[in-house]
């Protein structure tokens, strides 16, 4: 996780339209398409919840993929998981931060 933070932190400006995609391919997938059981797909989902938070800082406040990412945290809430709960409850206050900057995105949602 820590690996992966980094290269959000160090490449997330150049890339994020990339990591995003690679990012939201993975939150769609379910744990029988990944082969794993509850509690392994539990932990990938905690650190893609991590990893989407991080990489949310590298969009401008305008761009839509800052409004993808939140619906995708808000949608990893319906993980019967403590675990992931917990990491989007840490998430979500950098990101509003975030969106509070684009004050008609925040209406519209």
């Amino acid at each position: 996780l820590n690996a992966g933070i980094a290269i959000v932190d160090n490449f997330g400006d150049g890339h994020n339209v990339e990591l995003l995609d690679i990012f939201d391919k993975m939150m769609n997938s379910s744990a029988a398409q990944l082969g794993l059981n509850d509690y392994e797909y539990d932990l990938i989902k905690q650190g893609l919840v991590i990893l989407l938070g991080a990489l949310a800082v590298h969009f401008d406040s305008t761009n839509e993929n800052v409004k993808l990412i939140l619906e995708q945290l808000i949608g990893a809430l319906d993980t019967p998981s403590e675990i992931v709960q917990r990491s989007v409850s840490e998430r979500l206050p950098p990101l509003i931060k975030i969106l509070s900057k684009d004050k008609d995105a925040m209406q519209a949602m």
